[in-house]
């Protein structure tokens, strides 16, 4: 069955027709990102001092597809073979092949596998949608702020990869 229940990601889309912005979207992430001694999970640890334990875990990003698409692309990504991943709005062919220039992994898509790496739209649909990627960004670091003070342990991203490099 082919998803095009955008509208529960975001309040402009409706059903079978994205409205073509930019969206934050939130992902459900593997617990054991939080323990351990991997430098990825030394970084994790570094953006969440007070949450990293107990806290539930999140991803929080942004993208120009719907969410639903970008959640494909953290999926499926395979940084050892050529993975396709799906796009549901139509900005792009149906099935794509992986590019990092374009798709842009983060440093933990291996922690957004299996049972995890799940949308979590009650986290993010009444935020969405940005009229520009700017918009985005700024808002995806705030709600990944918000987030934290709210008691979750999370990574946002593009920003977290800037902070702990």
């Amino acid at each position: 069955m082919v998803f095009d229940d955008f509208q529960k990601h975001c309040s402009m889309c409706e059903k079978g027709k994205p409205c073509g912005k930019y969206h934050l979207y939130v992902l459900t992430i593997d617990p054991r990102l939080k323990v351990g001694k991997t430098s990825k999970k030394n970084r994790f640890r570094q953006v969440n001092p007070t949450t990293h334990e107990e806290g539930e875990g999140l991803y929080v990003g942004k993208c120009e597809c719907a969410p639903k698409c970008r959640q494909s692309k953290h999926r499926t990504y395979n940084p050892k073979k050529e993975t396709l991943w799906t796009c549901y709005c139509g900005k792009y062919k149906s099935s794509n092949l992986y590019k990092k220039y374009r798709d842009n992994p983060t440093s933990i898509h291996n922690f957004l596998k299996g049972e995890y790496g799940f949308l979590k739209p009650k986290l993010f649909k009444k935020l969405n949608p940005f009229e520009t990627s700017a918009e985005a960004i700024e808002a995806e670091a705030k709600l990944a702020i918000s987030l934290r003070e709210n008691g979750y342990a999370v990574w946002a991203g593009d920003h977290d990869d800037k902070l702990t490099d």
